[in-house]
């Protein structure tokens, strides 16, 4: 079996993917069954490009996973990453359908956590808050909060005064402080 492989050898195969007319390589590690590192070539100077891949069989194929980018992980992690992942293909789980249904599943949760937040923000605008402004947490424009929208479209009529007071005086202590999504009609 072969030895494990050490960071002096995967620093001297990345500066020799550096050199003009280097080609790609793929390098054994005989910590874990399967796992290699794959060196790309870089431009001289570029930074480096080695990815951590395991090669393994599942239902009567042989399947071939890229990892991570070797920049993000270490030696240990990368064997213990390809040993699940062997562990998964030996019970007939495919690892990459397996990331991929986790990668679906997280991006829907994601998604689902980012409506959740912006319903939960759209509920809690009041009538007020058309009047004040929408944005009452200091994000955005100054000067645009100061001005609500309800403010920048009664200036623009012809009884602007009026129409102001009549809100300020009248609607607003009466129905300011509701959810603008419970009023019905």
């Amino acid at each position: 079996m072969k030895p494990p492989l050490t960071d002096p050898v995967l620093k001297r195969a990345i500066s020799d993917s550096r050199k003009s007319g280097a080609s790609r390589q793929e390098i054994s590690d005989g910590g874990a069954v399967g796992l290699f590192v794959r060196v790309e070539p870089t431009a001289k100077g570029g930074p480096a490009r080695y990815f951590w891949c395991v090669r393994y069989v599942v239902k009567g194929g042989r399947r071939r996973l890229e990892i991570k980018p070797g920049e993000s992980m270490k030696h240990v992690e990368a064997r213990a990453w390809a040993s699940s992942r062997r562990m998964m293909a030996r019970s007939g789980v495919d690892p990459v359908e397996q990331d991929d249904i986790a990668s679906r599943e997280a991006a829907a949760n994601e998604a689902d956590a980012i409506a959740a937040a912006l319903a939960s923000e759209i509920e809690a605008r009041t009538v007020g808050c058309f009047f004040d402004g929408f944005d009452q947490s200091g994000n955005g424009d100054e000067a645009e909060r100061e001005r609500g929208y309800l403010e920048r479209h009664i200036s623009t009529l012809a009884k602007a005064r009026q129409t102001e007071q009549l809100w300020r005086n009248h609607i607003l202590p009466a129905i300011g402080s509701i959810s603008v999504r419970s009023l019905t009609r």
